[in-house]
């Protein structure tokens, strides 16, 4: 039992994987809804996995090295794909500068922690950390949310009888709807700009994050050793 809280940070480590593969696979299950659901399923194990790991390093008594660094690094990586598989589907519109941004944050902090290991510092832990990781994790929700909508709008029989199903169905559920009457411009303009809105508050948290972390940990990190 002692070594569940690092199997709980490795399988966010697998779980990446299979979302991206799900997520180019638009022919998987046979129904779009039934995919996109899926994956959100799983997204939300993985996330919950973030938390789990950490109860039960606390409730086992097994707090370790190599536990309080995989786990950050698990976060990052998970956040990281899922953000550039986003980017690539194009089926969400993003703003890609701030993902660009988020990424090399997380890259950098990564690079931080590597260096302070080789040279036996602990670094402190910075508060805002965890608001930064779960306003990441909330803003790749509201693209599953969109994408889920798109999902759904592309099992309707009104969609398929317009457009032919295939590979892109969900960008061509997302131009297909734009055009009916039903879909009020306010309705496009949230679904547009909320997962927007939502990179744009994480990037905030992360960069703000990031240079309290740096703040914190400068002179441990780059002191000379006595």
């Amino acid at each position: 039992m002692r070594f569940l809280p690092n199997l709980l940070s490795f399988s966010r480590l697998f779980f990446l994987p299979l979302l991206l593969w799900m997520l180019f696979r638009e022919g998987l299950f046979g129904n779009q809804v039934v995919r996109v659901a899926v994956m959100v399923l799983v997204y939300v194990f993985a996330c919950l996995t973030d938390y789990w790991d950490g109860y039960f390093s606390r409730r086992l008594g097994h707090v370790s090295r190599f536990g309080e660094f995989l786990d950050p690094l698990a976060d990052k990586i998970m956040i990281i794909g899922m953000y550039l598989g986003f980017v690539f589907l194009e089926s969400v519109p993003l703003p890609v500068s701030l993902i660009a941004a988020i990424i090399v944050r997380e890259v950098l902090i990564t690079a931080l922690r590597v260096f302070a290991l080789s040279r036996n510092t602990v670094m402190k832990t910075e508060k805002h950390g965890k608001i930064k990781t779960t306003m990441q994790f909330v803003s790749q929700g509201m693209v599953w949310a969109v994408l889920l909508f798109y999902a759904i709008v592309s099992e309707t029989r009104d969609f398929q009888s317009t457009v032919l199903p295939g590979h892109g169905t969900l960008a061509a559920a997302k131009a297909w709807v734009a055009t009916q009457a039903w879909y009020p411009a306010w309705l496009r303009e949230l679904v547009h700009q909320l997962p927007r809105l939502t990179v744009a508050v994480a990037c905030f948290f992360a960069l703000f994050s990031g240079y309290q972390y740096l703040k914190g940990n400068w002179r441990s990190l780059f002191q000379r050793p006595v």
